[in-house]
């Protein structure tokens, strides 16, 4: 994947936009540029490209498992290239909350990559801290994140 947009909007005035190209390319172009990088080809090794995407990975598995821990309830309607209606309950047991999230994301045709995944899951947890801000909202709406994603 070359990238992504992720435009998230909502009935209560949360908005959020995220362009991204691959993460992991950008790194290691900074790592290259760097004047403290080892120079040289040999640098740029299977090992070290499978170390950076592992690293990824790994915080990808970190915000999936916070998303375990909304405190709010509220819906996400995913539109774009991903499509589903996931509702958000803070009663709900962490384990259920994140098998139900991604069972509703890999019930798509499209493969959500890493840094997708990792851009919708800060996105959500941003959301459910900005629900909790905005105490206004609570009991006169039902809040509706909807993320429209284009890959």
């Amino acid at each position: 994947m070359i990238g992504f947009e992720m435009t998230a909007t909502s009935n209560i005035g949360f908005n959020n936009w995220v362009g991204k190209h691959a993460e992991g390319e950008t790194w290691l172009l900074k790592k290259m540029l760097s004047p403290f990088s080892p120079k040289g080809i040999e640098m740029f090794t299977p090992d070290m490209l499978g170390a950076v995407d592992s690293q990824f990975v790994n915080l990808r598995n970190v915000l999936v498992n916070q998303i375990g821990c909304i405190t709010n309830y509220f819906y996400l309607h995913l539109t774009g290239d991903f499509k589903a209606t996931i509702k958000f309950l803070k009663e709900t047991p962490s384990n259920i909350q994140i098998w139900h999230f991604l069972h509703c994301i890999n019930l798509n045709a499209e493969d959500m990559g890493v840094h997708v995944m990792k851009a919708l899951c800060e996105t959500i947890l941003v959301f459910d801290a900005y629900v909790t801000s905005n105490l206004i909202f609570r009991g006169e709406t039902i809040p509706i994140l909807t993320v429209d994603i284009r890959l």
